[in-house]
């Protein structure tokens, strides 16, 4: 009663002009009681009801009857009259009929005939919950039914046709399908719900497409996907590009280029994905969702080719080093100059330093340089020159270049003539150390000095003790050979000066000798004059001043040149100059050979 007080009636104005009726069906009626008999006790209990009930104040005495027109219609009992229940139930529903008494006079309630039950049973439903009866709001209440349950069906029957839509779809024309698809269904709702509550089928059609989007959200995701797999590979064939070519390093810039692709790429994916968006689909976030995924995996990528970029600079500043560290040792190695190890700290100083500074500006901007490479850089080098000289010193030639040192600075190859002033034994121990010095070159590296080791690194060895002690035993042996050929060279040249005195006594004649030894005059001056001739042939195509000097010297302290020597054993004297195996061992200098008397 409230609520129909509530409908009927707003602020005292009456707004429905005919009365609502209140029907009541009597059933198993057996006509004992009066039909009006038991209108009047209905209407009695229906005053009661009203009594008590909160009006409003300008209604607070007003009947029932200025509301409500109360009707009662009676049926027999259906088990012992059912053809005299169904005969009246006939007659009763033509009441409810267009036009008939139920509804004649009254407003129309704007609900279809389809839609009444369950009108009926929501209001029922309503009263027995003793809620607020708002009649307009349940007829939107049907209307929601009615049109949900039409949302539903269609978001179904979306499910089994859609891929039909986007078969064979492609970045062209996916989003054409799917706008017509889904107009298509939207029309098909308005055609199903034509009669309902406009604004009910509005709001619905709204979540009918908002149910559509996630239905269709899989064909989307599914070719989101395949582009971006596709931008991916695009992705990879570019980076590819970018990659210096074998043997060289990559320009300037490669950490800017590499940024700009990588920009581009996702700019790409975004774009093309966009145009792919029907209208008022709600998967902008899909596609950030997609760039995040596409930057995930082409980072790794990027990741993948710095580190292929690191061993690429790597190699080839290994590459550079080795090709300018072998031009420079190869001829050292076959040479061995006294200043062999300074000569390849030069070298290698200079090859590593020219890499370094090549690989760090590349990596530093690729943004991949660590201290570490400067110190894998430096081992490569170490390890490049100790290979060199291992291998050379495992070469059976070790042993000739030993000697070639000695002899280019003793016999020369047996070619020197060894004069009278000179002193074989000096001469021996100057170059057995050349000799002996090639050894220690090749015995163990030099590369640093005593404390200028890199961390974690220390001197190599090359040559074992038992192979030094071999080399240096058969070297001494053949030291020995060659001081001795140098000793009896020189003896042999000592004899030269009394040949010459035959010569000169059977050219000019005995007479001649004795009449200069009997003219002390002339004899002075052929001596002088003979004398500074000696000189003169001696400064200009033997010696110098102070050889001259020393072989003076000899002369006056040792007697008369060319006297043949005092014997002895030059195999043993050789051996007292060598000493025994050992450099630490060996005499600094060579004892002052015997003169001849």
């Amino acid at each position: 009663f409230e609520v129909h007080l509530k409908l009927v009636h707003v602020n005292g104005k009456e707004v429905v002009k005919a009365k609502p009726l209140l029907l009541f069906i009597l059933r198993d009626c057996d006509g004992s009681t009066p039909v009006t008999q038991l209108q009047t006790t209905i209407t009695t209990d229906l005053t009661k009801i009203w009594d008590t009930m909160n009006k409003p104040d300008e209604f607070s005495e007003s009947k029932l009857e200025e509301f409500f027109e109360v009707q009662c219609k009676e049926l027999p009992h259906y088990k012992y009259e059912t053809e005299n229940w169904k005969e009246r139930v006939r007659e009763l529903s033509t009441a409810f009929l267009p036009g008939g008494p139920v509804f004649q006079g009254r407003s129309s309630k704007d609900v279809p005939a389809e839609g009444f039950p369950a009108y009926a049973a929501q209001l029922w439903k309503t009263i027995e919950s003793d809620g607020d009866l708002d009649l307009p709001t349940q007829r939107k209440m049907l209307s929601m039914v009615r049109c949900d349950a039409k949302r539903k069906a269609l978001t179904l029957s979306v499910q089994s046709k859609y891929p039909g839509w986007i078969e064979g779809a492609d970045e062209s024309d996916f989003k054409s399908r799917v706008e017509e698809g889904v107009a298509g269904v939207k029309s098909e709702f308005d055609e199903g719900t034509t009669g309902y509550d406009e604004e009910i089928r509005n709001d619905t059609i709204v979540k009918l497409e908002q149910d559509l989007w996630p239905v269709l959200q899989e064909a989307f995701d599914s070719l989101t996907k395949k582009s971006r797999h596709k931008a991916e590979a695009k992705y990879s064939e570019e980076l590819s590009k970018m990659m210096p070519e074998e043997g060289k390093l990559p320009e300037k810039g490669f950490s800017v280029r590499l940024r700009s692709v990588h920009d581009a790429a996702l700019e790409e994916l975004r774009k093309s994905l966009v145009s792919l968006i029907p209208d008022k689909a709600p998967w902008r976030d899909r596609v950030h969702d997609a760039q995040e995924s596409m930057r995930q995996n082409i980072g790794k990528d990027e990741l993948a080719a710095k580190r292929q970029l690191v061993a690429h600079v790597q190699g080839v500043c290994q590459r550079r080093i080795k090709e300018q560290l072998s031009r420079a040792l190869v001829p050292l190695l076959d040479e061995v100059p006294d200043t062999l190890w300074q000569d390849v700290q030069t070298a290698h100083r200079a090859a590593l330093e020219h890499a370094k500074v090549e690989m760090k500006q590349v990596l530093e901007d690729a943004g991949m340089w660590e201290d570490k490479f400067s110190r894998e850089l430096t081992r490569f080098a170490d390890t490049l020159v100790n290979d060199k000289f291992s291998d050379k010193s495992e070469e059976s030639t070790l042993a000739k270049k030993m000697f070639e040192k000695f002899d280019m600075n003793f016999n020369r190859a047996r070619s020197r003539m060894w004069r009278l002033w000179d002193n074989p034994d000096q001469d021996m121990m100057r170059a057995r150390e050349l000799g002996l010095r090639v050894l220690d070159m090749f015995s163990s590296s030099q590369l640093y000095k005593d404390g200028e080791w890199p961390e974690g690194t220390s001197s190599v060895r090359y040559i074992n003790d038992d192979r030094r002690e071999q080399l240096e035993a058969d070297f001494e042996a053949k030291v020995r050979g060659e001081l001795v050929w140098a000793q009896m060279t020189r003896a042999n040249s000592s004899t030269h000066t009394s040949m010459l005195a035959g010569v000169l006594i059977v050219v000019l004649g005995w007479n001649e000798i004795f009449w200069l030894l009997t003219h002390p005059i002339y004899l002075f001056l052929f001596i002088a004059f003979t004398g500074g001739a000696a000189v003169y042939y001696f400064l200009n195509w033997i010696g110098d001043w102070p050889q001259l000097v020393a072989m003076a010297l000899r002369l006056l302290a040792g007697g008369i040149p060319g006297a043949p020597a005092t014997p002895t054993d030059p195999l043993a004297h050789c051996a007292h100059l060598a000493g025994p195996p050992g450099r630490e061992k060996r005499p600094a200098t060579a004892p002052a050979r015997s003169a001849a008397t």
